[in-house]
């Protein structure tokens, strides 16, 4: 058996890198040039489509080309005061703001410095001076996010924001949420925002709030072509045999959905490895472990 494992070959789950993704090399292209130019951008579609996956490799594109770039997951800084000290410490400098955060205190401010800690960005820094001088009581959202557009505006520097699982900005008040929206009305364009949602949480909580801003990007499903591509790679590099009847029911099955293509590819992978083949015996033994899945019977296109 290779050395590679299945997890790792099929992966279910975690955000991908843009090597690891199938099929979405046009689209991550097309969302990074628009994010680099400014745009902002809805990225709305239903769960498990690779939404975070394909916004972090613009940010990683983003980054090669020496743009200053925040990712910012509100699942994990649900808080406006938590959002402002994870923007203040990816865009404030890494080591300006620890110092900084350390002298401050607080909650926010404790969050600030262990992020700034563990992501050393001082080059591509248009908030390292706030990070040096600001008062506790200035770094609210509203202050961090003005003092942002100030300073892009009167550089020559651009940078891209992603803003995951973005409708729980619906859960800040009024004058964090009001912030947010003088943010991407911002006419300089040297701000790209990426906000990314499932559909349903969006339609709910953030439309309301947006009152217009930001464009569609639409993810485009991946081409049958390219599934049978990569998997026919996956499979050949787990040392499997995959027979074409096989590839082809598995993907009927799964109906090229991310999340239950990679589900259903890795259980075949498990399984296949008692035999060294799949087969289409093998994908029918595969379909009632994941068919257990909520995520199957939900996900799937109809």
């Amino acid at each position: 058996m290779s050395a590679i494992s299945i997890a790792d070959l099929f992966k279910v789950g975690p955000p991908l890198s843009e090597a690891e993704q199938v099929g979405r090399a046009p689209s991550i292209a097309a969302l990074s040039k628009r994010a680099m130019a400014g745009e902002t951008l809805r990225l709305f579609d239903q769960r498990r489509e690779g939404k975070t996956s394909l916004a972090l490799a613009v940010l990683a594109r983003a980054n090669a080309a020496h743009l200053a770039t925040c990712n910012l997951p509100l699942d994990e800084y649900p808080t406006a005061q938590a959002a402002a000290a994870r923007i203040l410490a990816q865009l404030g400098g890494a080591l300006r703001t620890a110092r900084r955060a350390e002298q401050i205190g607080g909650a926010a401010a404790r969050i600030a410095g262990r992020i700034a800690r563990a992501t050393d960005s001082e080059d591509l820094a248009p908030l390292a001076d706030l990070a040096d001088t600001a008062q506790p009581s200035e770094l609210t959202l509203p202050s961090v996010l003005t003092a942002l557009r100030e300073r892009l505006q009167t550089s020559d520097r651009r940078a891209v924001m992603l803003i995951d699982e973005a409708h729980l900005i619906g859960d800040w008040g009024p004058e964090d949420q009001a912030a947010i929206r003088a943010l991407l009305k911002d006419e300089q364009r040297r701000l790209g925002v990426l906000l990314a949602s499932s559909e349903d949480s969006a339609q709910r909580t953030l439309v309301p709030i947006l009152q217009f801003l930001g464009e569609p990007f639409v993810l485009p499903h991946i081409a049958r072509e390219d599934w049978q591509h990569d998997l026919r790679e996956r499979f050949k590099r787990a040392e499997l045999s995959l027979e074409e009847p096989a590839l082809q029911r598995l993907l009927d099955l799964s109906t090229g959905q991310p999340y239950c293509t990679m589900l259903l590819a890795r259980q075949c992978a498990e399984l296949g490895g008692a035999f060294g083949t799949v087969n289409v015996d093998v994908v029918e033994l595969a379909l009632p472990t994941v068919e257990r899945h909520e995520a199957w019977q939900r996900l799937r296109y109809s």
